[in-house]
């Protein structure tokens, strides 16, 4: 094992407006996947936030048997689920991913780093 960063953590980071096939879009994968996984999947990230921008990547999170009770499975949703239900909070997000991608276009390890603070508050 390696220490070097995967070559995806220095790609550009793109943000596009929100776009409601991402939600058709994770509906589909989770059940693709669920034949394979059970159903636990879930859409998360800011793709599955209405009206928030988002790198237009889809991320899914599946349980697992083993660390399926890991505290990362609750705080992922709960974070998800604090921006749908407060528009505000949803707001200052976009706001935040916005500044964050200026600051770190070539660097999504920066990007991603930049927002720790802001998830662990919220």
């Amino acid at each position: 094992m390696t220490d070097a960063a995967p070559p995806w953590a220095y790609e550009q980071v793109a943000l596009s407006a929100h776009d409601p096939r991402w939600a058709e879009t994770a509906r589909s994968e989770c059940a693709t996947l669920a034949e394979v996984l059970g159903p636990s999947i879930e859409h998360i990230g800011s793709t599955a936030v209405p009206g928030l921008v988002a790198k237009p990547i889809v991320d899914l999170m599946a349980a697992v048997a083993d660390p399926a009770d890991h505290p990362r499975w609750a705080e992922q949703l709960a974070f998800r689920d604090r921006l749908r239900a407060d528009p505000q909070l949803a707001r200052d997000y976009a706001a935040l991913k916005r500044r964050l991608a200026v600051a770190h276009a070539d660097d999504r390890e920066a990007y991603t780093e930049g927002k720790a603070a802001f998830i662990a508050r919220s």
